[in-house]
């Protein structure tokens, strides 16, 4: 890490410098290409400035040749008109090409050409008349348009070279500038360059001085982590592709009586199984590879010395930037203490079943009774017996049908506990619908809509989770009774490696506050004037699904509806 912060420093202080002379180059060579566009402006400028002036002199001699002319008739006078007509013709035309990108300067150009047309025209005219007679000439002249029109030419070439030295000098400006704030910025980066090369400097001077420091630190935090890997209160150890241990913690080799040179690239780990979970593990570690490890696996193991322990299982696996298998990450736990525990609290549940499926039973001889002298006196001494008296008798029968059918859910409730999980994979799809079909056969008269959705398949006890869809439909019937249209909707979906089941119903729901009571035997929400029932129904739901390692939980409100959920594993776990 250090060295990578090292190498940093350098990198960015490199690019800052670099970009810095970059910036420099390019602006030099920006800012000299716009010095040469401003000496091409000002020689632009001159040459405009030069065929304005050559065409006011030329005016000039031609108009004193044709004085010359008037006055002595020598015809030596005329060599400027002669050969001034045409070279004006040049100039204007350059005029136009140099200005052509400036409208105010072409407009102008163009009075320019026509009064310099019309003073041309008129010389001409001047000199006509003077080869005919000095008086002709003389009156023209008299007439000042000549000089009308050569004043109208000196201010037109006045205006065109003003506007040319006023752009000139703008540019100029804006070309001082730019040089001017190309120098400051020159002297800023070349300062800001020293100034970050001297803080590269410092900066990857303390950093050196702080790597030794650094070094040490890591030394130490490596020694920490490993003393907490080897001495952490379970095992860990990580196995390559073929079984072989790669790694493996003391407290793992302190339990298998094991020193690290026998294990680490020498033992697999079916080597240390017992004998009866060596194929398993053979055919089920391939695929632990692929699924991407187990959770909390119960098997056994053999020490060195020969004893035989249980553990729980849990890894994860690793794999490179490629998707193929590196190792896997272990985590071993002796849980022999655990065991013993459990085996006393199953014992104790086995027989607290036996208890209650005993007494359920016994029960039943004294309700029968009950039940048949009761009817017996309603059907011999019913006429003999007054209202109040029927009453209570009525009171009695059905109370000990109810009784009956709570000793009923009772005994479901200990079978459940008692009968053995046989798992298969199927899709409930047609369970539910059996189920639907069954417990709608005795709501005809109901008006009631089931939408199921996409149900993922499960691995579980077919017959067993039957009697969860049963407790769950017919609680979501029960209590949606008192709505005009009932609706049932059942959903599933995946969520990492459970598969969670949704039934949502449109019914009385209920205060989420007590919604710990639901799974409970015998908790009710409802009393039994409202809605019929033992309290057992949900008992039994949770009771299944937590034997086939799921969860359970509900959502409601109050006149809304409820959902009930439950989880099941995606797949019973594999071995590793």
């Amino acid at each position: 890490m250090m060295r990578f912060y090292f190498q940093k420093k350098v990198i960015v202080g490199f690019i800052a410098a670099l970009g810095i002379i970059t910036w420099l180059g390019v602006s030099a060579y920006l800012n000299s290409i716009k010095f040469k566009r401003t000496l091409e402006w000002v020689a632009h400028t001159n040459e405009v400035l030069f065929h304005a002036e050559r065409i006011l002199g030329i005016i000039i001699d031609i108009e004193s040749g044709q004085r010359g002319y008037i006055i002595t008739a020598d015809s030596t006078f005329l060599d400027p008109y002669t050969s001034g007509v045409g070279v004006i013709s040049a100039h204007l035309e350059n005029l136009k090409k140099l200005t052509s990108d400036n409208e105010s300067q072409t407009s102008r150009i163009e009075t320019l050409t026509d009064a310099v047309d019309r003073k041309i025209t008129f010389i001409k005219k001047v000199l006509e008349e003077r080869n005919k007679g000095l008086d002709g000439a003389a009156k023209l002249v008299a007439t000042e348009k000549g000089k009308m029109l050569m004043d109208e030419i000196r201010v037109l070439i006045n205006d065109l070279q003003q506007e040319e030295k006023v752009l000139l000098q703008q540019r100029t400006l804006v070309s001082e500038n730019d040089t001017l704030k190309f120098y400051y910025a020159f002297i800023a980066l070349l300062v800001a360059s020293g100034i970050i090369i001297v803080l590269v400097f410092i900066s990857l001077h303390a950093s050196m001085r702080k790597r030794a420091l650094a070094d040490e630190s890591l030394r130490v935090a490596l020694e920490q982590v490993r003393d907490m890997y080897d001495n952490a209160p379970c095992g860990y150890h990580a196995l390559d592709k073929e079984g072989y241990f790669k790694e493996i913690n003391k407290t793992e080799l302190q339990l298998l009586g094991y020193t690290h040179e026998e294990v680490v690239g020498k033992m697999k780990f079916q080597d240390i199984l017992v004998q009866a979970e060596q194929p398993r593990f053979e055919e089920s570690f391939p695929r632990a590879q692929l699924a991407g490890g187990t959770h909390e696996m119960e098997t056994s193991v053999v020490r060195k010395d020969g004893t035989v322990f249980p553990v729980i299982l849990s890894d994860s696996t690793v794999h490179d930037a490629n998707g193929e298998f590196i190792k896997t990450r272990s985590v071993m736990l002796d849980y022999t203490e655990r065991k013993i525990a459990e085996d006393k609290v199953r014992q104790l549940n086995h027989e607290l079943e036996a208890f209650t499926y005993s007494v359920s039973h016994d029960l039943r001889a004294p309700l029968r009774s009950i039940d048949g002298y009761a009817r017996i006196l309603s059907e011999d001494y019913g006429e003999k017996l007054d209202e109040e008296g029927k009453r209570v008798l009525g009171i009695v029968v059905r109370n000990a049908h109810k009784m009956g059918k709570l000793i009923d859910d009772l005994l479901d409730f200990s079978r459940v506990g008692r009968k053995e999980i046989n798992r298969s994979f199927y899709s409930p799809d047609v369970l539910i619908r059996s189920v639907y079909d069954e417990l709608k056969e005795s709501e005809k008269d109901r008006d009631v809509e089931l939408k199921l959705g996409k149900m993922e398949p499960s691995y579980s006890d077919p017959s067993l989770m039957r009697q969860v869809w049963i407790n769950l439909i017919s609680n979501a019937l029960k209590y949606s009774k008192k709505k005009r249209k009932t609706l049932v909707e059942i959903t599933s979906h995946i969520q990492g490696k459970e598969i969670a089941y949704c039934i949502r119903d449109n019914g009385t729901g209920f205060d989420m506050q007590y919604a710990h009571k639901l799974f409970s035997v015998f908790q009710r929400l409802h009393n039994t004037q409202e809605f019929e029932g033992t309290g057992v129904g949900l008992a039994i739901v949770q009771r299944i699904v937590a034997r086939h390692g799921g969860r359970v939980w509900a959502e409601g409100t109050i006149d809304e509806g409820a959902s009930f959920y439950f989880t099941l594993p995606t797949e019973h776990n594999t071995f590793t």
